[in-house]
């Protein structure tokens, strides 16, 4: 009996959407001169396209990949997860939720379309 490749598939593209945050964090720490006060700035098309990549446990997980690595390498203090200013946890706290969200609202998304498809094809 022939096992379907979906598992595999499935795992791959979870691979890839928490490979998307690390990229990127390469992209903009080589950029860094240039954008430094906006630690966030490439890190929002990530959460928006990873739950597109991999699902909801691709998006999660590169959301949280994402605001790990944003706050170790561009937040003060660099290269620790000390807490410097209390004012840095507003913008973590609101790009997680932003990402959860999202992940969130595309896993609904796709169940509604699949939930349509199937009326279609059933009529």
């Amino acid at each position: 009996m022939k096992q379907s490749a979906f598992p595999q598939q499935e795992l791959f593209r979870i691979a890839l959407a928490w490979l998307l945050p690390v990229a990127i964090c390469w992209l903009q720490w080589m950029l860094w001169s240039s954008i430094e006060p906006y630690a966030w700035f490439f890190f929002f098309p990530v959460i928006f396209l990873a739950p597109l990549i991999g699902g909801t446990w691709g998006g999660l997980g590169a959301t949280l990949i994402s605001t790990l690595l944003v706050w170790y390498f561009f937040l003060a203090p660099p290269l620790s997860f000390a807490i410097a200013d209390l004012r840095d946890l507003f913008p973590t706290a609101t790009f997680v939720a932003i990402g959860a969200g999202f992940s969130l609202f595309f896993k609904r998304l796709r169940f509604s379309e699949r939930k349509y498809r199937d009326l279609y094809d059933n009529s």
